[in-house]
C-alpha cells in the first residue's frame, strides 16, 4: 500500500507480508487457479477443503521457508496458511503481470525487513510497479485490447475477494491475514479506478468499489469508531479512504457511538435541552486556569455585561423583518456587543457549526464573552472586509435567532436562506477541527473535513449549501474550500508514483454539497437547475442526523426555496406533508426513488422521510420532466409503461410477475424492491384492480430499472388516475441482471430468478401504455 498518499507524519504505511508460496507462473490470470489445482468456486464459497484434491506437495512448496517455530499448530491453520499465499501471488502478481503486460518477478517487490523483535521478515512492495502502469497511461488509453483484458481480470479479481470477504464470517476467521487482504483490495479498486480514468470511455468499472474488508472495519470498530464514520469511509472513499483513515488520530473518537447504526451517526443528537452544556473558549477564557474544562457550568467566565441588550436588540431587528449582524467594539476599557441591520455593502461572516460542540445555548440568546471574542477573532481572520475596516461582522444562530417567541423565531428561520447566501463568506467552526494544526497536506486536510461532524449534519448542509464562499477554520489558520478544490482538480491528473484518489473523493463528497445550488437563483433557474437541485440535495442528505426529525422538512424547503411559512406553522408530524404540499411542481424522479411512502391519499408517492437511509439509498433519478402536484394528486405526462391486464396477486412475498412485450419481444421481470417500505404483496389485495407499471427508463436496461406499480381505479379520456401500491424493480429475463445472480458471488447464488428458485407468476396479457397519457398518481 506505498503507492498511496499518507497523513502528514507517517513516512511509511502497513508493511505487507509476503506470504511466499509458489512463484506467478506468467501465463494468465483467468485459469491460473484451474492451473495450480485450485478449484476456485468451492474455495470462494467455504468449502475451502474441497477446493484442492490434492494438499500435501502444495502445502510443502508454500511452507518450505517458514521457520519450524512459526509453523501453523492446527489443520484449519495450515489450510489458512495455505490458501493465503495462493491467493495473493494470484491476485498481486496476476494483476500486474496483466497491467504492465510483462512478468513481474518476486524479486522486484519483495524485501526483507526486521521487526521490533529483530525477527527478519518477508513484505511486498507495490510503489515501483504502480508507477511503472502510471507511466503507461497515454500507451494504454485507447487500446481496447488491454482494456478487455484488464477490466475483465479486475472483474474476477473484485469477485474473489468479494466472497473471500463474505465467507470469513461463516468461517468464523479470515482466510487470507488481514494487512494482506487489505493490501490486495487496495490494489484492487486503485487499479481499477485509474485505468477507468486513463482509459475511458473504453473501459467500464470492475465494481472494485463494492469489495470490503471486515477485518480492518471490525478493527476500527473495536477502536470506539462510530458505524456510521466506517459506512461513509468505506461507500465514499473507498477501502483505500478507509485505510488511509486508520492511520489518522482523531479528536472526537472519546464519544460514545453504541446507539450509532451504519447509515446514520446520532451520538450528536441532543434529546433534551435540559442536557446541553455550552463550552468556554479556551483561547480566551477569563479563568486562566489550566485545570478547567471550560464548561458552562463549571467554569467562571462571564457573560458580557450586554449580552441582555444585544438578544432584545438582535430580536427587534428581526421583527423588523431584517437581519441582525453582530461586532465585538472597544468601549473605554471593556468591549461589548453591537447589534446593526444588514444593509447592502456590508460584508459579513455567517458561522456553521455543530451544537453539540458547545457553541449553542438552547435556554437563551447567550454566549460567553470568550466565544465572542473567539468568534471575532476567527472571522478577521476568516478575511472578511466590511464597510468599516475596524469591525468585523457576522451572524450565528445562537444569538440572532430569537429563542421566544415562537412567531419571531420562525420569522428568524424564514430568511435563513438569505443569511447564509448573501454572506461574504461562511466559516464552519468544529471541533475536530478547529483544535488541530492546519494538516501540510490538502489531501489530509479533506480527509479529516470529510470526517468530521459537520458532514453528518443536517442543519450544516444547507449552510455548507448556500455559501458563495466555504471556509473552514482549524487551530491556526483558516483555509478556503476553492483552493482545496483547484488543488485536488489538477491533482487527480497528475499522478505520478502515489494515488491521490482518497483526497480527490473527499472533495467529490464536499463538492456534491456546495454545488446544490447553482451560480443563478432557482426563481430564475430553468427546469433542468432544478432537477439537478433535487438529485444533488438526495445525495447530500446520505448519512445525515439530526435532533428533531422535523427539521428535515424545514431545512429541505431552504434548499429547494419551498415556502417556509405553512411548514414552520404545522405540528411536527405534519410538516413533510406540508413540505409536499407547499410545492407546485415536482419532478417525476420523485415516483422512483426508494424508502417508505406518505399514507395520506394524493401524498402515496411521496417519500415519508428525506433521511431515512431506504430513500437515499440510491441516487435521485433525473428524468428531466415536471409533474404538477395537486390535491387530487400527482399530474404528469412523458412516462411510459404497460397495463397489466388481470395480473394474478402473488400470494408468495418472494414471488415475481413476469409479462411478454409482443413489441420488443422481450420478457420482464416485476419483482418488489426489497426493504424500501413496501407493503407485503397480500398486502395489496384491497387495491388490486387493473394495474399499471411505470418505469423509469424505456427500454429499461439489461441490468435492471426501477418501476412504480400503481392501481388504475377511475379512467377518464383525458386523464387516468391511479393509486400508489409498490416500488418495484423490472428486469429483463435472460439479460444481465439474470447472469450476475447466476455468476456473481457465493451469496447470491440462490437469488436468480427461475420458477425453480421463487414463485413466477404470468400476467396473461399486457396493453402499452404511451407517453401521451396523462396520469393522476394518488
Amino acid at each position: 500500500m506505498d503507492f498511496l498518499a499518507l497523513p502528514i507524519g507517517l513516512q511509511n504505511g502497513a508493511l505487507v507480508p509476503d506470504l511466499g508460496g509458489p512463484d506467478y507462473d506468467n501465463s494468465g490470470f483467468a485459469n491460473y487457479p484451474e492451473r495450480q489445482g485450485w478449484q476456485i468456486e468451492r474455495l470462494l464459497s467455504g468449502d475451502i477443503v474441497g477446493a484442492r484434491d490434492e494438499w500435501n506437495e502444495y502445502s510443502q512448496m508454500v511452507m518450505r521457508d517458514i521457520p519450524p517455530d512459526q509453523m501453523p499448530e492446527t489443520g484449519e491453520d495450515l489450510i489458512k496458511a495455505v490458501t493465503g499465499p495462493f491467493i495473493q501471488t494470484w491476485l498481486f502478481f496476476g494483476l500486474f503481470h496483466e497491467v504492465l503486460s510483462r512478468p513481474v518477478l518476486r524479486s522486484e517487490c519483495s524485501f526483507t525487513h526486521r521487526d521490533h523483535e529483530n525477527s527478519s521478515k518477508r513484505y511486498l512492495s507495490a510503489q515501483r510497479l504502480f508507477t511503472e502502469f502510471v507511466q503507461r497511461k497515454e500507451q494504454i488509453k485507447d487500446d481496447l485490447v488491454w482494456c478487455a483484458r484488464v477490466s475483465s481480470c479486475l472483474r474476477q479479481a473484485s469477485w474473489a475477494l468479494t466472497n473471500l470477504d463474505m465467507i470469513s464470517e461463516t468461517l468464523g476467521g479470515f482466510v487470507i491475514p488481514g494487512f494482506a487482504q487489505l493490501a490486495l483490495c487496495v490494489l484492487v479498486r486503485t487499479l481499477d479506478d485509474h485505468s477507468v480514468i486513463f482509459c475511458q470511455p473504453h473501459i467500464r468499472p470492475a465494481n472494485a468499489s463494492l469489495v470490503r474488508c471486515r477485518w480492518l472495519e471490525q478493527r476500527l470498530l473495536d477502536n470506539g469508531w462510530c458505524p456510521n464514520l466506517v459506512k461513509r469511509f468505506r461507500t465514499d472513499l473507498g477501502i483505500e479512504g478507509l485505510y488511509y483513515a486508520s492511520l489518522i488520530n482523531f479528536v472526537d473518537l472519546d464519544r460514545s457511538h453504541g446507539g450509532c447504526t451504519d447509515s446514520a451517526c446520532i451520538a450528536y443528537n441532543h434529546a433534551k435541552d435540559e442536557t446541553y452544556i455550552f463550552q468556554h473558549s479556551v483561547r480566551y477564557c477569563l479563568c486562566k486556569d489550566e485545570h478547567c474544562k471550560h464548561l458552562a457550568d463549571s467554569c467562571i467566565c462571564s457573560e458580557p455585561i450586554n449580552m441582555g441588550t444585544a438578544a432584545s436588540e438582535a430580536a427587534a431587528i428581526v421583527r423588523q423583518g431584517q437581519m441582525p449582524l453582530l461586532s465585538l467594539v472597544e468601549e473605554g476599557s471593556h468591549q461589548k456587543i453591537q447589534v446593526t441591520p444588514f444593509c447592502h455593502g456590508i460584508k459579513y461572516v455567517a458561522i456553521s457549526h455543530v451544537w453539540s460542540d458547545g457553541m449553542g445555548n438552547p435556554h437563551k440568546n447567550s454566549l460567553p464573552l470568550c466565544q465572542v471574542q473567539a468568534l471575532d477573532y476567527f472571522v478577521r481572520k476568516a478575511g472578511a472586509s466590511s464597510i468599516d475596516s475596524d469591525q468585523a461582522y457576522f451572524w450565528i444562530d445562537t444569538i440572532c435567532v430569537p429563542r421566544a417567541p415562537d412567531s419571531l423565531r420562525r420569522s428568524a428561520i424564514a430568511t435563513m436562506r438569505d443569511t447564509y447566501r448573501d454572506a461574504d463568506c461562511v466559516l464552519v467552526i468544529c471541533r475536530e477541527l478547529s483544535t488541530i494544526r492546519l494538516p501540510s497536506t490538502p489531501d489530509e486536510i479533506l480527509v479529516r473535513i470529510f470526517s468530521s461532524k459537520w458532514m453528518t449534519r443536517l442543519w450544516t448542509l444547507q449552510e455548507g449549501a448556500l455559501a458563495a464562499r466555504l471556509v473552514f477554520q482549524f487551530a491556526d489558520h483558516a483555509i478556503d474550500y476553492r483552493y482545496l478544490d483547484d488543488f485536488m482538480i489538477a491533482a487527480v491528473l497528475d499522478v505520478t508514483n502515489t494515488s491521490r484518489l482518497v483526497g480527490n473523493r473527499a472533495n467529490l463528497n464536499l463538492a456534491s454539497i456546495t454545488s446544490i445550488i447553482s451560480s443563478a437563483s432557482l426563481e430564475d433557474a430553468q427546469g433542468e437547475e432544478r432537477q439537478k437541485t433535487y438529485s444533488s440535495l438526495w445525495n447530500a442528505l446520505r448519512h445525515r442526523a439530526t435532533s428533531r426529525r422535523s427539521d428535515e422538512a424545514v431545512c429541505a424547503a431552504i434548499l429547494l426555496d419551498v415556502n417556509l411559512g405553512p411548514i414552520l406553522d404545522s405540528p411536527h408530524e405534519k410538516k413533510m406533508e406540508a413540505f409536499w404540499t407547499n410545492q407546485d411542481r415536482v419532478p417525476t424522479g420523485v415516483l422512483w426513488v426508494n424508502g417508505p411512502r406518505m399514507d395520506i391519499d394524493s401524498l402515496r408517492w411521496a417519500p415519508k422521510s428525506l433521511l431515512d437511509a431506504r430513500t437515499w439509498a440510491l441516487s435521485f433519478p433525473d428524468r428531466g420532466l415536471w409533474a404538477s402536484r395537486t390535491s387530487a394528486g400527482l399530474i404528469f405526462e412523458g412516462i411510459e409503461g404497460f397495463s397489466l391486464v388481470d395480473a394474478p396477486l402473488p400470494t408468495i412475498e418472494n414471488g415475481v410477475l413476469e409479462f411478454h412485450d409482443v413489441r420488443s419481444r422481450v420478457s420482464y421481470y416485476i419483482s418488489q424492491m426489497q426493504n424500501v417500505g413496501n407493503a407485503q404483496w397480500t398486502e395489496l389485495a384491497e387495491n388490486w384492480v387493473h394495474c399499471a407499471l411505470l418505469w423509469r427508463e424505456t427500454p429499461p436496461p439489461d441490468f435492471f430499472a426501477a418501476g412504480a406499480l400503481v392501481s388504475c381505479n377511475k379512467t377518464e379520456a383525458r386523464i387516468t388516475h391511479a393509486r400508489w401500491l409498490a416500488q418495484v424493480c423490472v428486469s429483463v429475463k435472460g439479460g444481465e441482471w439474470d447472469q450476475i445472480v447466476l455468476n456473481g458471488p457465493s451469496e447470491f447464488s440462490e437469488g436468480k430468478v427461475t420458477s425453480e428458485a421463487v414463485p413466477v407468476y404470468s400476467v396473461p396479457s399486457v396493453e402499452y401504455l404511451g407517453p401521451d397519457r396523462e396520469w393522476c398518481i394518488w
